[in-house]
């Protein structure tokens, strides 16, 4: 919370009650609605942020309608993010839903949406919202739908090459990989690596996870060779991005002390997990 801001909160509520009726002032109304409640999510305030997206959303529906309107799918969307973070699942599943049917009612289809006006968080936001719900749900059928969807969206949007295609296609492996199904989380996982490799702006220590999470999948395949040069390319990815004392480092060292130990080599295990200890009474 910033003490500013936070004082001017319950000013701008109180406008906000009185401006709403006044025809010529809605649109700043709904706007201001948006920015307090932005505000107080991030102070994790939950109940008043919805409370504000809530109020935000029917003032947005009274000036354009209900039909499609960016303004509105944006509200709905933030309400969802609210939502999620309060518990409330399904509920948030279906703003996410009623966001990316909006924008698609408003841009068309993201791939050719994609060379319009549209900014691209419109046409990729709530369908990666949605992703996340249905997992938390525990709703692991859906979940791959949409993150195979998705996928297909980013592409579309950001082409091949970019972090959030990865960001994605990891996800999807992780679902693969927590069913037991190896052949399509290493897959997953090695597209993920490729499209972080090549992106423009690469998110820091994204290339050493998604390493870690094919080396731990090529270990439970028994594929301890193939493994081991994983754990070492996030490590080396790891050190590269935080330097020697991070937990991703520990990370790494005990994934290959754990290689180690599975082909029988056991000084070099227990020398890896000498340093990964290391590193982690360094972080204390």
């Amino acid at each position: 919370p910033i003490p500013a801001c936070s004082l001017l909160v319950r000013h701008a509520l109180a406008v906000t009650r009185l401006s709403q009726h006044a025809e010529n002032l809605r649109e700043s109304t709904g706007a201001l609605l948006s920015q307090v409640g932005l505000y107080v999510h991030a102070c994790e305030e939950y109940g008043l942020a919805r409370e504000c997206f809530e109020r935000a959303i029917a003032v947005a529906e009274s000036l354009y309608g209900t039909a499609a309107h960016p303004t509105v799918a944006s509200r709905t969307n933030s309400l969802g993010v609210v939502l999620q973070d309060q518990g409330n699942f399904a509920e948030a599943r279906d703003c996410y839903k009623r966001a990316f049917a909006l924008c698609e009612a408003i841009y068309g289809p993201a791939r050719d949406a994609a060379m319009g006006p549209a900014h691209r968080s419109m046409l990729t936001t709530p369908s990666r919202n949605l992703c996340q719900v249905l997992e938390l749900m525990g709703d692991i059928p859906a979940a791959k739908a949409a993150y195979a969807e998705t996928i297909e969206i980013f592409i579309d949007v950001y082409c091949w090459n970019h972090s959030v295609v990865a960001e994605c296609l990891n996800g999807l492996g992780q679902l693969h990989h927590h069913q037991d199904e190896h052949a399509q989380a290493q897959a997953c996982f090695l597209r993920a690596i490729q499209s972080e490799e090549n992106a423009d702006e690469p998110v820091l220590g994204a290339l050493a996870q998604y390493s870690r999470n094919l080396a731990h999948c090529l270990v439970e395949t028994k594929r301890f060779e193939e493994a081991m040069k994983f754990y070492e390319h996030a490590l080396f990815c790891d050190r590269d991005d935080f330097g020697p004392i991070h937990e991703s480092v520990a990370a790494d060292l005990a994934g290959i002390a754990r290689v180690h130990r599975a082909r029988s080599r056991y000084d070099q295990a227990h020398q890896c997990l000498d340093e990964a200890l290391a590193v982690w009474d360094n972080l204390k």
